[in-house]
């Protein structure tokens, strides 16, 4: 049980070092980074959440009563894993915000050449020759 939830620690550890990382990758805008991190933030969330269901059928296959001592690492080790998963939580919205700024930006810059594009466009008549200026002096 012990050995599983050190794993789970790690786990969430490096979930919680993937998290700070795509965070600083989303600040720069490198998106090839960003994929390979939501990439391999998937792959530790898949991990951890076979741990969970191994620790959760540990739990029922050893029911009674347990060793004080060993009560007390099982705690410390799970609030270590609760303190990582909490703070990758933070670091987390704290990417979405920056990702929602970042389509919120993009969205504003499509319609503004959206809107040039027609402007242009106002100006040419399809078919028709270019216009010629003459000098007419009156």
């Amino acid at each position: 049980m012990v050995t599983l939830l050190v794993k789970k620690l790690k786990a969430a550890e490096d979930f919680l070092a993937c998290t700070l990382k795509l965070k600083d990758v989303l600040e720069k805008e490198d998106s090839k980074t960003t994929a390979a991190l939501l990439e391999k933030r998937a792959e530790l969330i898949a991990v951890i959440e076979a741990m969970d269901g191994r620790l959760a059928r540990g739990l029922t296959s050893f029911p009674g009563e347990r060793n004080p001592e060993d009560m007390r690492v099982l705690e410390k080790i799970s609030e270590d894993i609760s303190d990582r998963l909490r703070r990758a939580s933070v670091v987390n919205d704290e990417c979405v915000a920056l990702a929602a700024r970042k389509v919120e930006g993009l969205m504003k810059e499509l319609a503004t050449l959206s809107s040039e594009e027609r402007g242009l466009k106002g100006y040419v008549r399809r078919g028709e020759q270019n216009p010629r200026f003459l000098d007419i002096q009156t």
